[in-house]
């Protein structure tokens, strides 16, 4: 009995002066990875997340050499993760645009392309985009659909969220906003 409480006592004294010396860390500056990486996965743990933590240490101890998708059970709207460049990307390195219309575009922005196991291209930032062709129509497209969420916003109709049949009425009712009257898909 006295030797569990020893042990106690030597854990709990640890346990203190591991996390003050953290702390005396943090204050200086001197954040190791080590030592985040730590406090992360024991935060995840203890959160009832085992299987995250050990899809973290082998992402961690090793990333892949190619472009490849992260398997996910997420749904859609959560982006697959590439790793290419050094970085993981929400687009694989070969990436481009389809050649398509103003509302097939919208459609993209919003729902993502199943087809290609794509989400939504709201959800990319210009880091993801493999070239300079890329970025370029991306920012075209996020000023293109930006205007069109401005005013979806003014109307009081936009959704962060959107199936197709939403995106395809919010887009009715806003496209004049960019001086589109019809609805055209691209064959």
């Amino acid at each position: 009995m006295l030797a569990r409480e020893l042990e106690r006592q030597e854990n709990n004294i640890v346990g203190r002066v591991r996390s003050t010396l953290e702390e005396l860390a943090v204050g200086a500056g001197t954040v190791t990875f080590q030592g985040l990486n730590d406090r992360i996965m024991n935060c995840l743990s203890q959160a009832g997340l085992p299987a995250l933590v050990e899809r973290m240490d082998s992402l961690i101890n090793a990333p892949p050499a190619v472009a490849s998708p992260v398997p996910s059970t997420v749904p859609l709207d959560a982006p697959t993760l590439c790793y290419w460049g050094g970085a993981y990307r929400r687009v694989l390195q070969d990436f481009n645009f389809p050649e398509s219309g103003a509302f097939d575009m919208w459609l993209l922005w919003n729902c993502g392309d199943n087809a290609r196991n794509i989400g939504p291209y709201k959800s990319f930032e210009t880091m993801d985009m493999p070239n300079p062709n890329a970025k370029k129509r991306f920012s075209d497209l996020k000023f293109f659909a930006n205007i069109l969420v401005d005013k979806a916003r003014e109307l009081g109709i936009y959704e962060n969220s959107m199936s197709e049949a939403r995106a395809t009425e919010v887009y009715k009712l806003c496209q004049e906003s960019v001086g589109i009257s019809t609805i055209t898909r691209r064959n």
